[in-house]
């Protein structure tokens, strides 16, 4: 988290043990952590070991086997089970702190390359009051400079956007350079636990591809934080084809999730950001709750080669859902 303000940035303190321990609790028990039981496993493993003074023990066969009982036999080289969750558990903590715990005097944070925990005393953040009053000020006096520009370069987007919707290709290759943005998943079956399952599962299943390049959701959240867009607000193909322009990124992958009895329907639609054009859809069904995340594995390698990935690709670097993550949705 950067901290605010202007000139040299303020030094982070070390937080004491108790300090350390009331945030944790805090963390543990928002909105963002309280319904995912392996976040939740992780964050409170690596932070006890780490005020243990055990935190250069924390390696990645440490967490796998002592925090999620994977067993001695686990393998990182071909079970990408603790890197998948410490991708998802630096994005969950960064929307943490963007949103319920942006005042909080003490952060928790997860380095990309490593599982121990730096704990730190979070410089006084500034008041919403003041940063507002701040930020109408500079409004008004800039309002007028920058009046001619904006209008300039709203005609040349709305002008690139018409020649782009008449030559784009409908539907475009992908390349590993192309970023893939993931949307939200529109959950129709009234079962709360699907309402980010499907959407968390499946960028676990994209994020095994070597070829395609999906757009890491610590840059989903900083673009829609720089869109003024609350994170509360549903991450809707709209907002997400925003995102995926703003981003420099090339299609948006949504869908949704419906019940029929104990029939489940997974449909998926990839679209272009620029033309607003589908030209991948796919659905898959599965009989029964328990056998959601199986049909999920299915529409991924099914997707993946759809964009573009070669079919051997598609094999070699396919480990299912239940082995990467838990078998249990809710947990999920």
């Amino acid at each position: 988290m950067e901290p605010a303000g202007t000139g040299t940035q303020p030094v982070l303190r070390a937080a004491s043990p108790a300090e350390v321990e009331a945030e944790l609790r805090k963390i543990l028990a928002s909105r963002r952590f309280e319904k995912s039981d392996a976040l939740r496993t992780f964050l409170r493993f690596i932070s006890e070991r780490t005020l243990q003074g055990r935190g250069d023990e924390l390696k990645e066969a440490v967490v796998a086997i002592d925090a999620f009982q994977r067993g001695a036999s686990f393998d990182p080289r071909l079970d990408a089970f603790v890197r998948v969750q410490a991708g998802r558990l630096r994005a969950a903590l960064f929307e943490y702190y963007e949103t319920e715990g942006k005042d909080d005097p003490v952060e928790i944070k997860v380095s990309k390359g490593s599982y121990t925990p730096v704990f730190s005393l979070r410089p006084a953040a500034l008041p919403a009051r003041q940063a507002l009053a701040r930020a109408r000020s500079w409004r008004m006096w800039a309002v007028s400079l920058f009046a001619v520009a904006f209008i300039f370069v709203a005609f040349l987007w709305l002008f690139h956007s018409r020649v782009a919707k008449r030559s784009a290709n409908k539907s475009p290759s992908l390349t590993q350079e192309d970023s893939i943005v993931v949307a939200g998943f529109e959950n129709t079956t009234g079962d709360p636990v699907f309402d980010d399952t499907i959407r968390q599962a499946l960028l676990m299943d994209l994020d095994q591809s070597p070829f395609l390049n999906i757009l890491p959701e610590s840059t989903v959240l900083d673009t829609r934080h720089l869109m003024a867009r609350p994170l509360s607000e549903p991450f809707t193909l709209e907002v997400a084809r925003e995102v995926c322009q703003r981003a420099g990124g090339k299609v948006v992958l949504s869908g949704s999730i419906a019940s029929m009895g104990r029939l489940y329907v997974i449909g998926m639609t990839v679209t272009n950001y620029a033309t607003g054009e589908a030209f991948i859809r796919d659905q898959v069904r599965a009989e029964g709750k328990e056998h959601v995340l199986q049909a999920l594995d299915d529409a991924a390698s099914d997707l993946r080669s759809k964009l573009g990935e070669s079919f051997a690709n598609v094999q070699k670097y396919s480990v299912p859902l239940e082995r990467v993550t838990t078998p249990s949705l809710k947990a999920l």
